[in-house]
């Protein structure tokens, strides 16, 4: 595979990983303020508004693992600009779709739901699209 890398896409993921660390941060800092709120230093008290805040930014990196690989291997392997769009978009909907979700509610809902579809969705786009650039 002798290909340049394009950059367009190499910019574009860039910027969407630095959305993803934006969302990052406004997760813990729902952590922080539930800890502050509550003076609880470490674990969650029993508190169960703050261990949903604990889960809703955990869930967020837990994803966040594959979802930023994925989105830059999808440069890497040679795509185009247009495949990091669709990777980055349906990673960033489908991460904000569930922390709304699992934030709101303990139980399923409609924004985990859909959070988790849309979060494999990216994953299942990008891998299809590395393997069709590697062996394509």
């Amino acid at each position: 595979m002798n290909q340049i890398v394009d950059i367009s896409a190499l910019h574009a993921a860039l910027i969407y990983f630095v959305v993803l660390i934006a969302i990052f941060l406004g997760l813990t800092l729902g952590v922080v303020r539930q800890r502050r709120g509550k003076q609880i230093g470490i674990g969650d008290g029993g508190d169960k508004q703050l261990m949903r805040w604990i889960r809703v930014q955990g869930n967020f990196v837990e994803s966040a693992t594959l979802g930023i690989p994925a989105l830059f291997a999808v440069v890497l392997a040679g795509a185009g600009l247009w495949a990091v769009h669709v990777v980055a978009l349906l990673f960033i909907i489908g991460r904000l779709a569930h922390a709304q979700g699992l934030s709101q509610s303990i139980g399923a809902s409609v924004g985990r739901a859909t959070g988790m579809l849309l979060t494999w969705s990216a994953l299942v786009v990008a891998g299809g699209v590395i393997l069709w650039k590697v062996l394509g």
